[in-house]
């Protein structure tokens, strides 16, 4: 082993030694937490269909559905993840806004969160 001069040959090949020491049992380590997360892993429900429906097709009123598009709300599930306060706390999205979607969500058995 060639240095510059900075450090001695064998304490280069012992800081090699030692950094290649700590890399292989941080990869050991980690390829046991995943067997482990593997083993522990419960399965995550499918959403139900209708939660991946857009809410373009709840035929809601042009400025509700403006108001819950400008808020980032595009399918139901993301809609029935709100509250009543959440709705009511968007801009331009006032009562009959918000009995308007409760209307168009009972239709399809569902209800905001909280209700």
């Amino acid at each position: 082993v060639e240095t510059n001069g900075a450090i001695d040959p064998q304490m280069a090949v012992s800081k090699a030694a030692a950094i290649l020491r700590d890399d292989l049992v941080a990869i050991f380590l980690a390829e046991a937490d995943d067997e482990e997360v593997e083993q522990d892993r419960v399965p995550i429900p499918e959403p139900e269909p209708e939660e991946d429906m857009l809410i373009d097709d709840l035929d809601l009123g042009v400025r509700s559905l403006n108001c819950l598009k400008r808020e980032g709300i595009e399918t139901v599930g993301d809609l029935i993840a709100k509250s009543e306060q959440e709705l009511m706390c968007i801009p331009n999205f006032g009562r009959k806004s918000l009995e308007e979607v409760r209307e168009r969500l009972e239709k399809n058995n569902l209800k905001l969160r909280g209700e």
